[in-house]
């Protein structure tokens, strides 16, 4: 864990401690805005992801693991929403990015087999924001948009990585 995120953690009502042991955390869609527990609301899609990411065998956190009793935002509209995925241990890269995009995949597959945007439902997005942990510092990547460019942007990363390019 970030040093300089102890202390936020603490007014959030998270005791640093509880978060040891986890390779991935899937936290609440406003965690990195949030001023007060109150204010934490958990994205309708992040308990999905984090159960994906459990099923593929990683140690992942949730808001509840956490020990955080908030409320779901659910959002009436056919966007997904993931929250926050703060990656704690750069190993698991791969792994969360090819979840991640396994639930693109099926959100695309839902979308082409009921018409889609050609029977005037519209174009369904996804909101993720996406960080890792390297020692002290932060890289976080924020996502608004369609599924097909975020997975093919989570592939291209992917692809990168597995060509032996080493983490900066």
């Amino acid at each position: 864990m970030i040093g300089f995120e102890a202390e936020r953690l603490r007014k959030l009502g998270i005791d640093p401690a509880r978060m040891q042991g986890y390779q991935v955390l899937c936290l609440p869609e406003n965690f990195d805005s949030a001023t007060s527990v109150g204010e934490l609301l958990d994205a309708s899609s992040s308990a999905d992801l984090s159960k994906r990411l459990k099923v593929a065998g990683l140690k992942c956190g949730n808001s509840f693991d956490l020990g955080l009793e908030i409320g779901v935002r659910e959002k009436r509209a056919g966007d997904v929403w993931l929250g926050v995925v703060r990656i704690l241990e750069g190993v698991v890269v791969p792994v969360v990015l090819g979840v991640i995009a396994g639930l693109l995949t099926s959100m695309i597959e839902r979308k082409r087999k009921s018409g889609g945007a050609a029977e005037g439902k519209g174009e369904a997005g996804v909101h993720v924001s996406v960080s890792v942990v390297r020692g002290e510092s932060l890289t976080r990547i924020r996502y608004d948009g369609d599924p097909e460019t975020l997975k093919q942007l989570l592939s291209g990363v992917g692809e990168r990585r597995g060509e032996g390019d080493e983490e900066t």
